[in-house]
């Protein structure tokens, strides 16, 4: 063998083959590139339902609400409505304390902005008490109490025995002010540090107010 033909065949084995269905190869390597777009695409479209659920989350956490909207817009809890304060009976007739008596240190009439009222058992023969508070026209019912005549502390009172109530007013702040009145003896009503008269006018002032509630 010369030279010459065997370097010939030498370069030849050097060079590979080409592929035996060039078109097959040409075709592979497009679906490679199909599925790499595929697969990006797929991702992409994951990760932004993933976000788009979590932004829809989010705004039913919070329930729709605009972060710069004032509290004041949040609805207030309605102010509480004042209970009768406890009294002791014994033989159907309720005990007295130290509610029904005046207090150097409350004032001489009922604090006005109450805003509730309910009528009590006070001391004497017991009575049916409504189960209902006032809750309209409290106001009123403080102006008309505290329009009631004033008197000195009783001297002489009789000896009979008859129903005793206690009007209740509550506020905003869960405090109270009693009003204590008697239906039968001195017929006083006790209204803070004094006494006023005609305490008869103060439950029918009540009970007329809470007839038209």
């Amino acid at each position: 063998m010369s030279d010459e033909q065997w370097l010939r065949e030498g370069l030849a084995d050097a060079v590979p083959p080409p592929p035996t269905n060039p078109d097959r190869a040409r075709a592979a390597e497009r679906l490679a590139r199909r599925r790499r777009r595929t697969t990006s695409l797929a991702v992409l479209g994951t990760v932004g339902a993933v976000a788009a659920v979590a932004v829809l989350t989010a705004t039913l956490t919070s329930g729709g609400d605009d972060p710069d909207r004032p509290d004041d817009q949040t609805a207030a809890d309605p102010p509480p409505v004042v209970e009768c304060p406890p009294i002791k009976i014994h033989d159907g007739t309720a005990q007295g304390s130290a509610i029904d008596q005046p207090d150097p240190d409350a004032p001489g009439a009922v604090p006005e902005g109450a805003t509730s009222a309910r009528l009590c058992q006070g001391p004497g023969t017991t009575f049916e008490v409504p189960d209902d508070a006032l809750v309209t026209d409290v106001d009123g019912l403080v102006a008309e109490v505290n329009a009631l005549p004033e008197t000195g502390e009783p001297e002489v009172c009789t000896m009979d025995l008859g129903p005793g109530f206690r009007i209740a007013f509550g506020y905003d702040d869960g405090s109270t002010f009693v009003v204590s009145g008697q239906l039968y003896g001195c017929r006083t009503l006790v209204v803070g540090n004094g006494y006023r008269s005609e305490p008869e006018a103060a439950q029918a002032a009540f009970l007329a107010r809470l007839g038209t509630q």
